[in-house]
């Protein structure tokens, strides 16, 4: 049985104005992971050929405190994408919800640009491999390196153009 040293704890607590205080710290935030509608498809279903590995990953990331980024375009494209895999509406929703509310640690919503924010990407990237993604696509890896957020994606040619942002 292990015997409690009170002159250690003591000494552990952090002594402020005067009196003796336990200081409650924030746990250390872990990276923020913006995750990729193709990610989350993945994630969802269990017939597709990276459920497995996207479940494995957010079970690793779990005790890190991620903040985990899912930009508005996302939250969209899975919800029509679980649709289109024939969810009702109102299933596809409530699907996407649970998903979101059992992420461990923290959600950042994402931003939602407008025009001018757009234009000034292209602007920003336009001599890079990023200027060949699809629109939405582009908007999404950029918000990413906007906010700083590690891109999560099973989209391959996504991969390939964005991995060294």
């Amino acid at each position: 049985m292990d015997v409690v040293d009170k002159d250690q704890i003591k000494s552990d607590v952090k002594k402020g104005s005067g009196s003796t205080s336990t200081k409650i710290v924030a746990p250390i935030q872990g990276p923020t992971l913006l995750l990729e509608s193709s990610f989350i498809i993945a994630f969802l279903d269990t017939t597709d050929s990276n459920h497995k590995s996207a479940k494995s990953l957010i079970g690793f990331v779990q005790p890190h405190n991620c903040r985990f980024h899912i930009p508005l375009l996302v939250s969209a494209e899975v919800i029509s994408k679980l649709i289109h895999k024939g969810n009702t509406v109102s299933g596809a929703i409530k699907k996407y919800d649970k998903f979101v509310s059992t992420l461990p640690g923290g959600l950042l919503a994402g931003l939602a640009p407008n025009l001018q924010d757009i234009v000034d990407r292209y602007k920003k990237y336009n001599r890079i491999q990023l200027k060949d993604l699809q629109s939405n696509d582009f908007i999404i890896v950029t918000e990413g390196i906007v906010s700083g957020s590690m891109i999560l994606t099973c989209d391959f040619g996504m991969y390939q153009k964005a991995k060294n942002y």
